[in-house]
């Protein structure tokens, strides 16, 4: 009952499913496109986006009031170098951030020092965008954030970690508040075999199953609690599905890549797979939510 209820009062009214792919020319080299699924439309991005042969993430999967922070590194070469900005589509705007102090500070050549962003959110208590970095993570192991691994929901980032004793747990972080705490995870699962996602406005998170494409998806009901995961469905065996999912989309939609290069997804009001008539190589493609704005990135207090 609870599990119809809530498949079926979907709260991603007003957004878009966006299709981030990079397609890969006779040279080798790749070029991101950036599309709406809903209406096909192919989104032209920022001057800073439009060179060739680079990889480009969407942080926290999703805009946060109508403005992307996407971020780019060169795919070839041993450089660390990252650019970032603060896009609106719907408008045409974008803000480049500026390098962090650490940044600017020499580094020995030799040494591999990475500058990736880990997450992008909304600050309701300043009314300002923030850009999450994290530098000593000593105690947890965290996915490359250009793996489209992080999520933002509710007002906080969220990464799946892993802890002493190869124990999994959610990490946040309130974007307000800037504090993190963690919420267990009751499953036994390797971190590439766990993926979180959004679902209806909730945090799920999806297991494959002894690594046999039965996936089970579980939901959150209380950030902290480890109770509080609720296991709404087991779906499965998915043989022609490509683990891990490519992203979520609206009506609690969740992507995949076949086997066969295949865009798909499955409806879970009806656990039916239908495909989107596009290709997509491995790890070269995500999905997520887009919802339009007018209003200028400026428009905050910073």
């Amino acid at each position: 009952m609870f599990r119809n209820h809530f498949i079926s009062h979907s709260n991603s009214e007003g957004h878009r499913t966006y299709l981030l792919i990079f397609k890969r020319d006779c040279v080798d080299r790749y070029h991101p496109e950036l599309h709406l699924l809903d209406s096909r439309i192919k989104l032209t991005l920022p001057p800073p986006f439009q060179e060739d042969d680079f990889y480009l993430n969407i942080l926290g999967k999703t805009s946060v009031s109508g403005v992307f922070g996407i971020g780019t590194k060169n795919v070839r070469g041993g450089s660390n170098k990252v650019k970032y900005v603060l896009w609106n589509p719907a408008i045409e705007e974008f803000v480049v951030i500026p390098p962090s102090p650490d940044e600017l500070v020499p580094k020995h050549p030799r040494l591999g020092v990475f500058h990736d962003f880990h997450g992008f959110g909304y600050d309701q208590v300043r009314d300002d965008f923030k850009i999450l970095h994290m530098d000593d993570m000593a105690q947890w192991c965290v996915g490359n954030p250009f793996n489209g691994e992080e999520l933002y929901m509710n007002g906080a980032c969220h990464w799946l970690v892993k802890g002493k004793h190869d124990q999994i747990f959610m990490m946040s972080f309130d974007m307000s508040h800037e504090v993190f705490f963690t919420t267990p995870i009751d499953e036994r699962s390797d971190l590439d075999d766990g993926y979180l996602t959004g679902l209806n406005g909730s945090i799920a998170f999806i297991t494959n199953h002894d690594k046999n494409n039965i996936f089970h998806i579980s939901i959150l009901g209380e950030l902290g609690v480890k109770e509080s995961w609720i296991k709404l469905f087991i779906y499965g065996p998915m043989p022609s599905i490509d683990w891990p999912p490519i992203g979520f989309g609206k009506k609690g939609y969740i992507f995949f890549r076949k086997i066969d290069d295949e865009l798909a997804y499955v409806d879970l009001s009806t656990q039916i797979i239908e495909e989107l008539g596009i290709k997509g190589e491995d790890y070269c493609c995500y999905t997520g939510l887009y919802q339009e704005s007018l209003l200028s990135i400026g428009g905050s207090s910073n």
